[in-house]
């Protein structure tokens, strides 16, 4: 059982005010690392690579670091077992497309089967096994 259940066992409202202030959050912590994703995508775009001062690549780098560790640890508080459990099984996924799309990539690129590896498209890659493995979890248990 989680902290917040735990904590909020005590208060006055029913297991539905819960669920649904739970919701909440969960709910917001996308909208704040959604909005964080923006801002670090449109100060790319607006500078570039080439042209952005080495001092705001830095605090916006640190800036990410801090709301995504400080977010996810709020979501994860407030998440149930269930939910941690999908979480798992996507992060899993997500690690085993990694572990094993780069070394083949690399692989098949030193023998110039394959191009070098681009890291964006292996990130988009993971990233979407990852949500592809959430979903299908999501799907399971509807």
């Amino acid at each position: 059982m989680t902290d917040s259940v735990k904590r909020n066992e005590t208060s006055p409202l029913s297991g539905e005010d819960r669920l649904r202030a739970r919701q909440r959050v969960v709910f917001m912590s996308v909208v704040i690392l959604s909005f964080a994703g923006f801002v670090t995508g449109l100060m790319t775009a607006l500078f570039g690579f080439e042209s952005m001062p080495a001092w705001m690549a830095i605090v916006i780098s640190i800036a990410l670091v801090i709301v995504v560790l400080g977010v996810s640890w709020i979501y994860f508080r407030n998440s149930d077992e269930l939910e941690l459990q999908d979480n798992l099984f996507a992060a899993a996924g997500g690690l085993t497309a990694y572990a094993l799309g780069y070394p083949i990539w690399t692989l098949l690129a030193m023998t110039a089967v394959v191009p070098p590896v681009d890291h964006n498209l292996l990130f988009i890659g993971v990233m979407s096994v990852a949500g592809l493995v959430y979903l299908a979890r999501k799907i399971i248990h509807a």
